[in-house]
C-alpha cells in the first residue's frame, strides 16, 4: 500500500492499484524532487552533467546575471517509481550559493540542499511549456523512441526578494501520466 502497488478498500478488499490517469506536477514552487517526493513517489535522479560553468547567453539573460559569471549547472533525468519522466537542465546563480558545485548532490534535493545550506526558498515561479519532440540523447535517457511526442518546459525560480534562484529547462513526458492543472477564476 505504501508504495501504490496496492490499494486496500474497506469491506471491499485488496485490489491491484490502478495507475494514475493525471499527475499534479509542477503544482507548487517547489523543485521536481520535492514535487514527486511529496506526492509519495519514490524518486531516483539520474545527473548526467553537474559542475561549475560559464553562464550561457539564456541562463545569463534568465538568472539577471552580469557579463562572465557562473552557473551551477545539472543536467538530470528523474524518475518517479521506476518510470523516467523528466530530462532537465537545471541552472543556478554559482555567486549566491558558493560551494555548492562540491557538494554530493546525489539522490538529493536542489531546492532541498539550498534551504539547509543558504536558507533561501523558493516564493514563485514563472513556467512556460511548448510542444517538442525527443532528440537521440533525450530519447535514450527517458527511454523512449527518438521523435516522441513531449512538454518542453522552462522555468524561473523567484527567491522571496524577487531574485532569480533557478532557471530549467525540461523535456516532461506526458505519457507517464499527464500533467493536471487546476485554474482559480479568483484571480
Amino acid at each position: 500500500v505504501s508504495e501504490g502497488l496496492i490499494a486496500k478498500q474497506a469491506r471491499k478488499g485488496i485490489f491491484v492499484a490502478a495507475r494514475p490517469s493525471e499527475f499534479d506536477f509542477m503544482t507548487s514552487a517547489t523543485g521536481v524532487f520535492d514535487d514527486l517526493s511529496a506526492k509519495g513517489m519514490e524518486v531516483e535522479e539520474r545527473t548526467y552533467e553537474f559542475g561549475l560553468f560559464p553562464a550561457d547567453e539564456e541562463e545569463t539573460k534568465a538568472l539577471r546575471l552580469p557579463s562572465g559569471f557562473a552557473v551551477i549547472r545539472f543536467v538530470r533525468v528523474y524518475v518517479a517509481d521506476g518510470v523516467p519522466i523528466t530530462h532537465s537542465r537545471i541552472s543556478l546563480p554559482a555567486h549566491r550559493l558558493p560551494g555548492m558545485e562540491t557538494f554530493d548532490m546525489a539522490n538529493k534535493s536542489i531546492f532541498g540542499t539550498i534551504r539547509e545550506r543558504y536558507g533561501l526558498t523558493v516564493a514563485r515561479a514563472d513556467r512556460w511549456m511548448s510542444a517538442a519532440i525527443a532528440n537521440e540523447t533525450v530519447a535514450q535517457r527517458l527511454e523512449i523512441a527518438p521523435g516522441f511526442p513531449l512538454i518542453r518546459i522552462q522555468s524561473i525560480a523567484y527567491d522571496h526578494d524577487a531574485l532569480p534562484l533557478e532557471y530549467y529547462r525540461a523535456y516532461y513526458n506526458a505519457d507517464v501520466p499527464p500533467i493536471h492543472l487546476s485554474v482559480d477564476s479568483k484571480r
